[in-house]
């Protein structure tokens, strides 16, 4: 922000939990994109879950802020577009993209170099040659807790020659992290991030997954838990791309 010439003017909020026992967190997204449209009102996408699938458009007077019109979207119609008159149109954006041969894959970075459970450092560069699914979670996180019985299903599915998934936790209080595992007893690698990962890879979230093909550029980012819908897509993906040449 500062260079954009912005400041900051409020702190980022705490979660105090009360004495004695464990608070969850489960954000929401509120925003996701803003647009002045060619009417000259502002167009504000947002989200009601984490993982983006309950989307609506809020429709904004830009002279006094208040809300004109809000249209709820299908999961599917995660793109808009908006003509010169303020009508919406929308797309289901994965079948848009389908049809362009779309940009160079960008590659993964920072590639991490993290200690795992035993304090052995495990680098990106040891999955190369795989498909990877590399996940940011933390103990907090409820999603996460929805999420990881997916992923060793998922996991449990595949041959460990084409595929990987390593999950990386942005606990800071180690204690909780290990509650966490033993609850969970992923049967994938879990390396320690140690609260710093968010600045390190900027997601607005947790959840969030970066599915890598086997030359650690990324195939698609997965923002928060979007449910066994959400995994079914990602299998098809993986799949399409373990058959690449």
């Amino acid at each position: 922000t500062a260079q954009r010439g912005l400041f900051r003017t409020e702190p980022d909020p705490e979660f105090l939990p009360p004495k004695g026992r464990d608070i969850g967190v489960r954000d929401a997204l509120v925003n996701v994109a803003l647009v002045l449209g060619p009417d000259g009102r502002l167009y504000a996408l947002g989200s009601d879950d984490s993982g983006a699938t309950k989307l609506r458009v809020d429709v904004l007077d830009t002279a006094s802020g208040a809300i004109l019109a809000t249209r709820h979207l299908g999961a599917r119609e995660t793109a808009v577009a908006v003509d010169p008159r303020g009508r919406l149109v929308t797309f289901d954006a994965d079948s848009l993209l389908g049809q362009s041969a779309g940009p160079e894959r960008e590659t993964f970075t920072p590639a991490f170099a993290l200690p795992d459970l035993h304090g052995d450092t495990v680098a990106l560069a040891r999955f190369a040659g795989k498909v990877t699914l590399v996940n940011f979670w933390a103990s907090w996180c409820d999603p996460c807790r929805e999420e990881f019985p997916h992923m060793a299903q998922l996991y449990s599915e595949l041959d460990r020659k084409d595929f990987e998934i390593v999950a990386i936790s942005d606990d800071v209080d180690r204690g909780k992290m290990a509650a966490f595992l033993r609850a969970y007893r992923p049967p994938f690698p879990i390396l320690v991030g140690g609260g710093r990962m968010k600045q390190a890879y900027h997601y607005r979230g947790l959840p969030y997954s970066v599915l890598l093909d086997r030359r650690g550029r990324i195939i698609e980012r997965i923002f928060g838990f979007g449910g066994a819908a959400e995994f079914s897509k990602l299998r098809r993906t993986i799949a399409n791309e373990v058959r690449a040449p």
